[in-house]
């Protein structure tokens, strides 16, 4: 009798304890690629690629997974200055006071995944994952969805510690 109540008590419980160690693992291997990415580490190289896949362990992140990937994104406000220097006058610096995607690099979700930030189109990527600078400046679907008002301040809580 007290088997039917025990076991799906225990099932479920196992059940969540699985996927809190998994919602650990991501926590972890997005903060670690993030500090590293921050750092200046090139993700384009394959071999920093395959450390990132070391450390993912059982998210099985890798060059032909389909369903997880870890996507690195720079993101860049264009200002004033900026399509000044790079001779854009007017209405030809169409990203002006705009957030556009400067780099990109996705590794592993194969052309399934996409960033919440945007995606910039492919044929706007070399092959380090870098937006040529007048693309930067003149394509619009460089744009990108970003949580921060056109002055440059964050709409993220920020939160200091001591």
């Amino acid at each position: 009798m007290c088997s039917l109540t025990l076991m799906p008590m225990f099932l479920g419980t196992s059940a969540l304890g699985m996927a809190l160690v998994r919602e650990i693992v991501v926590s972890q291997v997005c903060r670690n690629s993030e500090h590293m990415y921050a750092s200046g580490v090139d993700f384009s190289q394959t071999s920093t690629r395959n450390l990132l896949t070391t450390i993912g362990g059982s998210l099985n992140i890798g060059p032909t997974q389909t369903n997880s990937a870890v996507i690195l994104t720079t993101v860049t406000y264009i200002k004033q200055s900026m399509c000044n220097a790079a001779n854009l006058k007017g209405a030809t610096c169409t990203n002006l006071n705009h957030y556009v995607i400067t780099r990109q690099i996705q590794i592993g979700g194969t052309g399934k995944l996409v960033s919440r930030f945007g995606s910039p189109p492919t044929a706007d990527l070399d092959a380090q994952g870098n937006v040529s600078q007048n693309v930067q400046y003149t394509n619009a679907a460089n744009q990108t969805i970003c949580p921060f008002t056109h002055d440059g301040a964050s709409q993220f809580a920020i939160t200091s510690f001591q």
